[in-house]
C-alpha cells in the first residue's frame, strides 16, 4: 500500500470542518491518503496524476493513451468514491 504526501491545496476544502491544529490536519491528512490508498488503480493513478504530480487532464490523456473525456469522468468518479 503506498501513502502520498497531498499538497495543501487538495484539503483546503475539508480543512474549515478541522480545528486548525496540527494534530486534526494529520488526521485528516492520514484519513484521506488511506482513502486514495484503497481507490482502484484506474482512479487512483488518476488522482495521483492530476493532484500530486500537477498534470492536466490532456498530458494524463496523453500519458495514459486514452481519451481525456475518459480522464475527466475517472477523476469526477474518484472525487466522489
Amino acid at each position: 500500500m503506498y501513502y502520498y504526501n497531498a499538497p495543501e491545496d487538495v484539503f483546503g476544502v475539508y480543512e474549515e470542518a478541522f480545528d486548525d491544529e496540527a494534530g486534526e490536519r494529520e488526521k485528516l491528512y492520514s484519513h484521506l491518503r488511506r482513502e486514495i490508498a484503497i481507490l482502484s488503480s484506474i482512479y487512483r493513478e488518476i488522482i495521483i496524476l492530476f493532484y500530486y504530480e500537477g498534470l492536466s487532464t490532456k498530458q494524463i490523456s496523453e500519458q495514459l493513451k486514452i481519451p481525456e473525456g475518459t480522464v475527466t469522468w475517472r477523476l469526477a468518479e474518484a472525487r466522489k468514491k
